[in-house]
């Protein structure tokens, strides 16, 4: 399958706007046949890329001690989608953490190669989204539950990036994909400003990344409110549990041991009958101890 017919695992991110390389509305047009893919031949990084994938991923295999197969060598086609078409990818290697490969340990490694300026906007947190939304539509398309990232800093071979296959993801790629083609096939053209609404959806579902908002000025005055809310809370809470223990403990000096106490309107609870309200559960070894103000149908906690 030509790939101006196929929409491929390194297209996915663009189906959301997630490609720093390529637009929604550059693919779009590629894949219209309105223009050319452009010719990254002369491109040294991806020279680099192409001609360092195959050491990268042996490299990973034997750091990692995983048995890696490249796609190519058990199948050159692509593997097309059961149900759509239009939608095809070439994963770069299958892997396994022991020997034979077979359908159930069988996973995709994807190759990737860095340079320190790139890595230093994600080191912290997890690798870009277009790296992993690549890697879940290859899963999906293999039926693989599982993937990894192998991907190279420079000279500095990091760490395996290990994913489950997220369903929801791929279901979402589905949807995008047959969308896309039905948009070329009505010849409706993409806004080329226009933002994808699944971003916030993708970045729940994939990344843990920890989002500074400090600068946003309305997050921040509700959360000083709440926080001055919580402040007030605890203090109370603290002062109404000393309250509570000096009930408490006239009670013992003076010797006032009965179950039932009224001040006021106010029921002091020693021992409780039907139709009282208690916490569910007393501590082992506590005793029964609630304060019933007129205004409140509910007892504070045992004691």
């Amino acid at each position: 399958m030509d790939r101006k017919n196929r929409v491929g695992g390194s297209d996915v991110a663009a189906l959301f706007g997630l490609d720093p390389y390529k637009s929604y509305w550059r693919l779009w047009h590629e894949k219209a046949g309105n223009i050319e893919p452009e010719d990254l031949s002369d491109n040294e990084d991806v020279e680099f890329g192409r001609e360092m994938e195959s050491r990268i991923a042996w490299w990973f295999g034997k750091k990692n001690n995983l048995v890696v197969q490249p796609h190519t060598s058990l199948n050159p086609e692509p593997i097309k989608h059961s149900k759509i078409n239009g939608f095809a990818g070439i994963p770069d290697y299958w892997i396994s953490k022991s020997s034979p490969m077979t359908k159930e340990n069988t996973g995709i490694l994807e190759v990737k190669s860095t340079g320190w300026r790139a890595y230093d906007k994600w080191k912290n947190t997890e690798p870009p989204l277009h790296y992993q939304l690549q890697l879940q539509a290859y899963m999906g398309l293999t039926g693989c539950r599982w993937g990894m990232l192998a991907i190279l800093v420079d000279r500095k071979l990091l760490p395996p990036f290990e994913y489950e296959f997220r369903p929801k993801i791929f279901t979402a790629i589905e949807q995008k994909v047959i969308e896309f083609w039905q948009s070329i096939k009505e010849g409706r053209e993409p806004d080329p400003t226009q933002a994808d609404t699944n971003l916030a959806f993708l970045q729940r579902e994939l990344s843990d990344e920890t989002v500074d908002l400090s600068d946003h000025k309305e997050l921040a005055r509700l959360l000083s409110i709440y926080k001055s809310y919580d402040a007030a809370y605890r203090g109370a809470n603290e002062r109404r549990n000393i309250a509570k223990e000096d009930i408490k403990n006239l009670l013992l000096k003076e010797k006032i041991g009965a179950k039932r106490i009224n001040i006021n309107g106010a029921l002091l609870l020693t021992q409780t009958r039907k139709g009282d309200t208690v916490p569910p559960k007393p501590r082992k070894g506590g005793t029964v101890f609630l304060i019933k103000l007129p205004e409140e149908n509910t007892g504070v906690e045992n004691e």
